[in-house]
């Protein structure tokens, strides 16, 4: 049986088995698997919700909400940085001593959005489509009028992956990369 070190001082491990240390990121440390599982499993609104509704499934319904199709990547990639950290409620993000904090998440979404050839997540289709998926999100987390739904875990995460791709190729001439190599080696891993 392989052993690790349970405490790597200054790191944490990822799903992948990856250990990085999150104000020292780089794009090396960024892993499309680790984004997918790890929002997959956190629950919106630090789980204050009447139901488990997991931050990839608020992801995925962000993308569907767009109206235009060629902000897609962004959609899926817009909160990529939680994975990595958590979420923040809105309301916090604006508290003194929470800055430090929302500027590493800008930080580790740059370097996610660097790396997959993205300039910002902020465009105004996706946060129009953010806003719409909230308020449906609310109703049916929060208040319970049950809209939504959410999906298993290897559901989501295929879900994600087939429409990560299906963007990014769309968007990019990219072979034999260290994307390309990524995502062809998702599509074994989860034989889609």
């Amino acid at each position: 049986m392989a052993t690790e070190n349970l405490f790597t001082p200054g790191k944490v491990r990822l799903y992948s088995g990856k250990y990085i240390n999150v104000v020292e990121m780089t794009e090396d440390d960024i892993c499309l698997e680790d984004i997918t599982h790890a929002l997959a499993l956190k629950c919106r609104w630090n789980g204050n919700t009447k139901e488990f509704f997991s931050i990839l499934s608020h992801t995925l319904m962000v993308q569907s909400l767009l109206l235009d199709s060629s902000s897609s990547l962004e959609a899926l990639l817009h909160d990529a940085h939680e994975a990595y950290l958590f979420d923040i409620p809105a309301p916090y993000k604006k508290l003194e001593p929470f800055k430090p904090l929302v500027e590493l998440e800008e930080k580790i979404q740059h370097i996610i959005n660097k790396k997959y050839g993205i300039e910002t997540c902020n465009t105004s289709d996706v946060k129009q489509a953010d806003m719409a998926a909230l308020r449906l999100e609310w109703n049916s987390c929060m208040l319970d009028d049950r809209l939504i739904s959410t999906h298993d875990v290897r559901y989501s995460k295929i879900k994600f992956f087939k429409l990560f791709i299906d963007c990014y190729y769309r968007r990019f001439d990219d072979t034999d990369s260290d994307t390309d190599r990524e995502l062809r080696s998702l599509r074994c891993k989860y034989k889609f």
